[in-house]
């Protein structure tokens, strides 16, 4: 069984095979690329199972009955295709067309900067960019190594995110951009969860596919347990997402 979701406007279709999740990408029409519906790339994600309810805790403390799964999102290698293709095409329409690197941190932000890299090329088709990747150092700090600061250095760099919650690790990447000699012009992310600005990334330019607030699904819990109503209805905590793990450890 197929279920289709055409997404209207410049001609773009998302094919969901129910067997597999995998999404193609069929673009007609005299342009490459096209804008797509915020509801749809909700809806995509949804349905790869990014969107996991339950008892979470966040790197912040916070509690929270959704959390979103970015690991869920990269086994669906068309999916995360499409969603590069979209970020490519709307810096080409926001005009960052002299991108001349795009970073991510790892782990999947190496992914995502290779996919975004190579639309960027097939809908440019000018000039030459480059897919680079900073490594975790620790502490929410990045670095560029192994010989690939050479390739930002002093060029307009793209720096790609999976999800934005709190901003850290993709402020971290545009910090280590800037450590190598390389100006971060603008953030792309698949998806901004929690309202985090472009001031906040400390770049003149921050997209994203979808925005979610989630602030409803958000709670402070108090030493009485108070102020979570997962932890009043002593619903347990997991352990597999977010950081209920060292939480509970504590």
């Amino acid at each position: 069984m197929t279920m289709t979701l055409a997404l209207t406007g410049q001609g773009l279709f998302v094919l969901f095979m129910e067997s597999t999740f995998q999404a193609n990408l069929l673009i007609t029409g005299q342009r490459p690329g096209a804008i797509l519906n915020r509801q749809h790339v909700y809806q995509a994600l949804k349905n790869v199972g990014t969107f996991v309810k339950g008892h979470f805790i966040f790197k912040s403390g916070m509690h929270s009955s959704l959390y979103v799964n970015k690991d869920a999102i990269y086994p669906h290698v068309h999916l995360v295709s499409s969603f590069c293709q979209q970020m490519a095409f709307v810096a080409q329409e926001r005009h960052l067309n002299k991108v001349g690197a795009v970073v991510g941190g790892a782990l999947g932000g190496i992914v995502l900067s290779q996919r975004v890299t190579d639309h960027i090329l097939h809908l440019s088709n000018t000039y030459w960019c480059a897919a680079i990747f900073a490594d975790k150092m620790g502490q929410g700090k990045f670095e560029i190594r192994r010989g690939q600061e050479k390739f930002v250095k002093d060029r307009d760099v793209l720096v790609v995110e999976d999800i934005l919650t709190t901003g850290d690790s993709a402020k971290g990447v545009v910090a280590a951009v800037r450590m190598a000699g390389g100006n971060p012009i603008a953030v792309a992310a698949i998806c901004n969860r929690g309202g985090v600005t472009a001031n906040n990334l400390q770049v003149p330019v921050l997209f994203s596919l979808l925005d979610l607030d989630l602030s409803k699904f958000t709670f402070r819990a108090k030493s009485n347990l108070s102020g979570c109503p997962m932890c009043m209805k002593r619903v347990p905590i997991d352990t597999q997402l977010g950081h209920g793990r060292e939480f509970l450890k504590k």
